[in-house]
């Protein structure tokens, strides 16, 4: 047994070992946090860092289907949580599960409207699934609130260039030798009101009261 003070040394060595390919110790951590949750009768914000982490687990078990049935069930729970959402659409782009990142980018983008990061976030998602046309339109629309958003127009540029989209003059230019390969880090609603956070979050995880949906 160990005390619920525990729980954020508990986090990050059940991270540890997801990230040393030890998905089923992962697994046993989280088991055993779960039941300390439990036990004291409440829960924590560490609820997002958990099921993120048993669904990354599971994606590393290939066990897919399970890891988006834990992801499913969990923002069922609360469904308008723009962090809790953003939290799994993070995991799913980690483990390359583009198409159910997509969606729940456009879930979010229902809840906060022309939010610039989650518009990029759909371009870039969009750029993955080859749909070039869409994401062009999803980062033209960062473009008109953000005229000079680097993030926009590289991925802008890189849709052009894939998809043969429209005038590409000049786009080369743009992504010169850095095409990527993935999705840069996905980022947060800023209208949600959370600190982007970068995977470097994943190192260490501190635990923390509890707050209403919404609020930090």
């Amino acid at each position: 047994t160990f005390s619920t003070n525990d729980l954020g040394s508990r986090l990050w060595l059940a991270q540890l070992n997801l990230n040393l390919k030890f998905p089923d110790q992962t697994l046993n951590l989280a088991r055993e946090i779960r039941e300390v949750l439990k036990s004291a009768g409440g829960q924590t914000t560490n609820f997002t860092d958990l099921f993120t982490l048993e669904a990354s687990a599971y994606f590393a078990k290939n066990e897919p289907a399970t890891a988006s049935a834990l992801i499913e069930s969990s923002l069922a729970k609360d469904p308008g949580n723009i962090q809790l959402l953003a939290a799994a659409c993070r995991t799913y782009s980690d483990n390359g599960q583009y198409t159910n990142a997509l969606a729940l980018t456009q879930r979010i983008l229902r809840l906060a409207p022309d939010d610039p990061n989650t518009l990029i976030n759909q371009g870039c998602f969009q750029v993955q699934l080859g749909a070039f046309v869409d994401a062009v339109a999803s980062l033209n629309q960062v473009l008109t609130l953000e005229t000079n958003n680097p993030t926009a127009l590289f991925y802008r540029a890189v849709a052009l260039l894939r998809g043969d989209v429209g005038e590409r003059a000049g786009e080369q230019d743009v992504v010169a030798d850095r095409e990527p390969d993935e999705p840069r880090d996905v980022r947060e609603p800023r209208e949600a009101g959370v600190v982007e956070q970068r995977r470097g979050r994943r190192e260490g995880h501190r635990a923390e009261e509890h707050h209403p949906a919404g609020q930090r």
